[in-house]
């Protein structure tokens, strides 16, 4: 028997009814603990606000992306250069 949450409504079903029940938008979950194991596959609605929110995250986590990326560049510039202006071997390496 596998246990399915959908909003508050909890169902115990069988094995064979998994898929549908994850197509209308429930996530199987234990049985115990109330963990999702696996996420529903369709079926789900969101609210305006929680669109919103996503964007907004998105939009911070891809300037994030962008200003790391330039650190790695500028700190692979300065590896090259320690090695470069290193030419007796002096400089530790990890």
């Amino acid at each position: 028997m596998l246990f399915v949450k959908k909003d508050n409504r909890v169902l115990r079903i069988d094995e064979a009814e998994k898929a549908g029940y994850l197509s209308d938008g429930y996530d199987v979950i234990d049985g115990v603990t109330g963990e999702v194991k696996e996420a529903a596959t369709g079926g789900k609605v969101y609210t305006p606000a929680e669109i919103a929110n996503i964007k907004k995250e998105n939009t911070a986590l891809k300037k994030e992306v962008t200003a790391l990326k330039k650190e790695v560049t500028a700190l692979k510039k300065q590896v090259k250069e320690v090695a470069k202006n290193d030419t007796d071997g002096t400089a530790k390496k990890d």
